[in-house]
């Protein structure tokens, strides 16, 4: 379990490194895998060995003193990983040794601690108890229980409770900040979990702990989310009892569109399993009253669905029944725009360009502006998948105009925030604080009820705020 802290450097600083020498190939070519991209595939794997070798290999040939510092504070969150905690020791002291930046020092000092905390949580096993208390700081303190609370047993949360009710009540639990960090590891556990009313819960009681986060972005973001996820769920145990309701009465019609509407939530909660059987339900139910229109409905959903998750064979199967006669209710660009997000969340990039590209030209051939806003977003996301990062503003600008002028709220938001991203990404701080306001501000206007816009814009905000924090502390 690599530490929370170590997962941002690793994500940023192997990326930094390895551009600036060249180790990743250029999107969009055929070629062998590149030295980044094996370093990702191994640490997905959990080839630590391998890892370290290849990062060692590429340190060296780092002569800047600062740069080699956060390839070895890399290198000691892999060795962490690997439980190697004497030598993850070694190479974050080396990193600090060589660095004459004050905030790489102060953050190879956090690194240690975390190192430290790693370490007693794997001598200690579960003796949470022991470990908080004899912690020798309040830092190490909060690390220990951020760990211990991170290991997300997919249970009832009863022992990430623990953890978090003895640090609240131990002498460590002064520190404001620490005391968010920890809220945010059992919150983010019982959101994993499932365990809505969970989080909710510790939302309001930790507004009755600190003053000083109350109105803080990221807390009012997550408690955003959290609202949203419970709504949701609220909705879903409503829609059960229809669905009793409905079967007791054989009212097989009003039965078939709730079941479509429970995958829907189910999907959006995560619930892969249950949201596959009731939409099968539907669609088989749909095709026995032969109801087209709502069956193509289906197939979308089963198709988004699958490919979200990988399972290749079965989100190509909508593909296939998208373009067939008896469903050729959606428009020709619609279509396009369709297969064109089935085959980007497949991995087919080629493909899904030139079915983005062919329904760009239909939507502006048919003055569809609406349409034509919705294909240009996702064009964006594919470029900034692809790391052409001024493509992707280009194509978001444009959207969010024509989403302004169609008076679409929620389509404004999605580009705002993406564009929020975007400039974070180009380390462009100015225009990342300048959309950051404009995006709060749309959406106000889009209303608090509507709950799938506040997620997104939540998702997309904080991680735009990690990367513009990291690239504050680790630009070369």
């Amino acid at each position: 379990m690599i530490m929370p802290r170590v997962v941002k450097v690793v994500v940023v600083i192997i990326s930094l490194i390895l551009l600036n020498y060249g180790c990743f190939a250029q999107p969009g070519h055929d070629r062998e895998e590149s030295v980044g991209e094996k370093i990702q595939r191994l640490m997905k794997e959990e080839q630590y060995e391998e890892v370290i070798a290849i990062l060692t290999d590429v340190i060296r040939g780092v002569t800047d003193g600062n740069e080699k510092a956060m390839g070895y504070f890399v290198l000691g969150g892999i060795y962490a990983d690997a439980n190697d905690f004497t030598n993850a020791r070694k190479a974050i002291e080396t990193g600090i040794e060589l660095t004459d930046l004050d905030e790489l020092k102060e953050e190879g000092n956090y690194l240690l601690v975390e190192v430290n905390a790693l370490d007693t949580v794997a001598s200690l096993g579960d003796d949470f108890i022991k470990a908080i208390d004899d912690a020798s700081s309040e830092q190490e303190a909060s690390s220990i229980a951020h760990i211990y609370i991170n290991q997300r047993y997919f249970g009832d949360c009863s022992k990430e409770k623990l953890v978090y009710d003895h640090y609240l009540k131990s002498r460590f639990a002064t520190s404001d900040k620490l005391l968010f960090r920890i809220f945010k590891s059992y919150y983010a556990t019982c959101i994993s979990n499932k365990k809505y009313k969970n989080a909710y819960d510790a939302i309001q009681e930790f507004e009755q702990t600190s003053n000083t986060y109350r109105n803080d972005i990221d807390y009012l973001l997550l408690k955003a989310e959290c609202e949203y996820k419970i709504t949701l769920y609220a909705s879903l145990e409503t829609l059960g009892k229809l669905e009793q309701l409905y079967r007791a009465e054989r009212d097989n019609r009003s039965l078939t569109h709730v079941l479509a509407a429970m995958g829907d939530l189910e999907s959006r909660l995560g619930d892969i399993g249950a949201a596959r059987e009731h939409y099968a339900g539907a669609e088989q139910r749909y095709r026995t009253e032969r109801h087209d229109l709502h069956r193509a409905h289906v197939f979308q959903a089963m198709g988004n669905l699958e490919s979200w998750f990988w399972d290749i064979n079965a989100a190509q199967q909508p593909e296939v029944r998208l373009y067939s006669p008896e469903l050729n209710y959606l428009s020709q660009a619609d279509k396009l725009k369709a297969v064109g997000d089935l085959q980007s969340r497949l991995g087919d990039i080629d493909a899904a360009q030139q079915h983005y590209a062919d329904a760009e030209q239909r939507y502006r051939a048919e003055h569809n502006d609406l349409g034509l806003a919705h294909v240009l977003l996702a064009m964006g996301d594919l470029d900034n998948r692809l790391g052409d990062i001024d493509a992707a503003i280009a194509k978001y600008s444009i959207a969010f105009e024509l989403y302004s002028h169609e008076q679409e709220p929620v389509g404004q938001v999605y580009c705002l925030a993406e564009l929020c991203r975007a400039y974070a990404i180009k380390k462009d701080e100015s225009h990342f604080l300048a959309y950051l306001q404009t995006t709060a501000d749309t959406l106000v206007s889009v209303g608090e009820g509507n709950f799938t816009a506040t997620a997104y814009v939540a998702a997309c905000v904080r991680e735009a705020m990690d990367i513009i924090r990291n690239f504050s502390h680790f630009s070369p």
